[in-house]
């Protein structure tokens, strides 16, 4: 297929468009949650002249405590096909801008496709597999990633489950390397939606489906949007009853030594910590499930900004979370879960120990004086919230 231009799914549905609908394939088009807004508690940071970014921007985003929520629709199409990392294209090669907004900017790549110009594509690769059951598509961009595919593909799966999704439809989700992520995906795919058939399409794919489900993101990264209704669902449907119980644990969130965003003292931290009750947790140990539950019995929760920070999506409210960030990645993803959830939310900016690694990936130290006036915050707020409780 050759000659594909980018377009939104909204234009090819509705009443004025119902020949590029036709044309497009889409046979059905329902709305799971409608337009909204939702509100965040407001974010509390330290450090901020450690900034290697535009600092008054960034403050003005994490003051942005009101969120308008875009339609989430359904869309049926025929004859659809998928490449890339989930990427969609109608049948008269229209693809899908919904479905790779986050690899259409400059400097990114798009998975599965050959671009002259930037804005006209081809497929690398001829179609490589025709499915004929009905599908859903839950592949996401940058789905390899635990955070992203718990708020985009595993909080879309529940949202769908949620609205009764039909027993004849198939899962198509990325077919992951890593045996243990494999298993994170596949295990919340049981626990969401049982005996529902997965197909695991490989990025270097091409699939043409006779009928395939769309819907579109419940996570939008640049307008820093996450639907509350798909992280509802998710919650509701990994945790059941743990939900009504209030946390009680303190808890590190550990990175292993030499990785990426590498907090190289670490170390101090925990022992300043352990002073006030905190345990240490590497959540990469634990089971989908079990990381859920472990998250959701905490009053308190420190880390470095990363995937394994998406678990406080599974917190109550009033519970504290305080992200360790090196200085040259700021990003509103983790105060949107716990804002739109009215967690209290610290982050704590640390300098850099070096700048030869791509942003967000160079080693860093947070300043223990910062550190020890963030978590005396921290602790007051909870306690603070306790009494409230009682």
């Amino acid at each position: 297929m050759n000659n594909i231009s980018v377009c939104s799914i909204v234009d090819l549905f509705g009443d004025k468009n119902k020949h590029a609908a036709e044309e497009a394939g889409i046979c059905g088009v329902d709305v799971v949650t409608g337009e909204g807004s939702y509100s965040r508690s407001r974010a509390i940071l330290f450090g901020k002249e450690k900034a290697r970014f535009n600092l008054k921007q960034y403050d003005r985003a994490m003051k942005a405590t009101t969120q308008h929520c875009r339609p989430v629709y359904r869309v049926s199409l025929r004859d659809a096909v998928i490449t890339g990392q989930g990427t969609l294209i109608t049948r008269n090669a229209k693809m899908v801008r919904e479905s790779a907004q986050e690899l259409l900017g400059p400097r990114r790549t798009l998975t599965g496709f050959d671009s002259a110009d930037g804005a006209c594509f081809s497929l690398k690769s001829l179609p490589t597999r025709h499915i004929d059951s009905p599908c859903l598509l839950v592949k996401r961009s940058w789905w390899r990633n635990y955070g992203h595919w718990l708020v985009d593909g595993a909080a879309l799966l529940a949202l769908a489950s949620a609205v009764r999704m039909p027993s004849d439809w198939h899962i198509v989700i990325g077919a992951h390397e890593s045996k243990s992520m494999r298993a994170v995906m596949l295990d919340t795919i049981k626990l969401i939606a049982p005996n529902i058939p997965v197909l695991e399409h490989r990025d270097d794919e091409t699939w043409t489906f006779s009928q395939l489900n769309y819907i579109t993101p419940v996570h939008v990264p640049l307008i820093l949007f996450k639907s509350p209704e798909a992280m509802s669902s998710l919650r509701s449907l990994l945790l059941h009853q743990q939900l009504s119980k209030e946390g009680t644990r303190r808890l590190f969130v550990a990175r292993k030594a030499g990785g990426k965003r590498d907090l190289r003292n670490q170390e101090d931290l925990i022992h300043e910590c352990s002073r006030h009750g905190f345990e240490v947790i590497y959540p990469e140990h634990y089971s989908i499930y079990e990381q859920a539950k472990i998250f959701s019995s905490a009053e308190a929760i420190i880390g470095v900004k990363g995937a394994a920070l998406t678990n406080i999506m599974f917190c109550a409210r009033p519970t504290g979370i305080m992200v360790l960030s090196p200085a040259d990645w700021p990003g509103g993803f983790f105060w949107d879960i716990a804002g739109q959830s009215q967690l209290h939310y610290l982050e704590v900016f640390g300098n850099l120990d070096s700048d030869k690694a791509p942003i967000g990936s160079n080693p860093f130290r947070i300043d223990m004086e910062d550190f020890r006036s963030a978590l005396n915050l921290l602790i007051k707020l909870i306690d603070s919230s306790g009494k409230l409780r009682t």
